[in-house]
């Protein structure tokens, strides 16, 4: 039977590394690969990486291990490699991947919601984690919904400061998705909360500063518009590259607040609160639910005791509502 090995690279902490550093690509690629899977995002972010543009140099670049790209979304590939893409249920096109595989094993690269969907769905059975001594403080967690995985440590080897750890996992449904109807609050807590993230993660930079300042002295006013961006490293917290722009300060001002590096912070707390109160106090994650009521996998149950139903204002603070144009 084949194996299916689920790799990635990972912070003490337990969130993954950057998609440009190269850990999990190694263990993905190491001695025994059949066919690899990633995400669209990993895939592209690994050719641009290793500036691969045509299909001798991803041969020379992946040692010619046949690649499977997982999602809807469509990618580039160069012309007459050995990749494929494929999307929607598992079940479909998993086959065609075992062949592919032949008497090698089935890679699956952490790094996107694609690749880690097949974990929650049953199709891993193995996971090889590489631990590297940092501690990144937020980011994407290793497997954003912890307490639906059971694994059974399996071994655990050094390789220079860092340690890779192998588990068998144990008693994962087929169910393809995070959490939903069937799920738990907690459950469901952990996957709003690891899609934040992974927006969080894919936007540009971590921390955003407005580009023009209203007060006397503030400087960087002659623009006509009002301008989020990432800081310039020439200018300390000074403006540099646009990512947004707003109607008025006052918008500006709210986007700012909550540029990435503030929403991967939030994310950790809710974590943390998640797996502290889980069991002990249901009427916390009840309240931590609330912002994500009109979410179609909120269960009317789950609303906190003698709630009241939001006042009409509070439509413009629900995360599932229209965001800023």
């Amino acid at each position: 039977m084949t194996s299916c090995l689920y790799v990635a690279a990972a912070s003490l902490d337990g969130y993954l590394l950057p998609r440009t550093a190269p850990d999990g690509d190694r263990l993905a690629l190491a001695p025994g690969a059949g066919v690899v899977l990633m995400g669209p995002r990993s895939w592209v972010a690994a050719l641009r990486r290793d500036r691969i543009t045509t299909a001798e140099e991803l041969a020379r670049a992946r040692g010619g291990v046949p690649h499977v790209v997982v999602g809807e979304r469509r990618v580039w590939v160069p012309p007459g490699a050995p990749v494929r893409q494929v999307g929607g249920d598992p079940s479909r096109w998993w086959p065609s991947v075992l062949d592919a595989a032949g008497d090698g094993e089935v890679r699956v690269l952490a790094g996107d919601a694609e690749t880690t969907d097949l974990v929650g769905g049953g199709w891993v059975d193995r996971t090889r984690i590489r631990v590297l001594p940092l501690v990144l403080g937020a980011g994407t967690p290793v497997l954003p919904v912890p307490s639906a995985v059971r694994a059974e440590l399996l071994g655990a080897t050094t390789e220079g400061s860092a340690v890779v750890l192998e588990h068998r996992l144990r008693g994962v449904a087929r169910s393809g998705r995070e959490a939903g109807p069937s799920g738990s609050l907690a459950e469901f807590l952990l996957a709003r909360v690891a899609e934040d993230e992974r927006a969080a993660v894919e936007a540009t930079g971590a921390r955003w500063v407005p580009a023009v300042q209203r007060e006397p002295g503030g400087g960087w006013t002659d623009v006509s518009a009002w301008l989020v961006t990432v800081p310039d490293p020439q200018r300390g917290d000074g403006p540099g590259t646009t990512v947004a722009s707003t109607g008025s300060d006052r918008d500006q001002n709210h986007v700012v607040r909550w540029d990435p590096a503030r929403v991967l912070a939030d994310c950790a707390v809710r974590r943390r609160l998640v797996q502290r109160f889980a069991d002990v106090e249901p009427e916390v994650l009840a309240e931590l639910a609330e912002p994500w009521r009109s979410h179609p996998d909120h269960r009317p149950e789950w609303r906190p005791q003698g709630g009241q139903p939001p006042s009409p204002g509070a439509a413009a603070a629900d995360p599932e509502g229209e965001g800023i144009a």
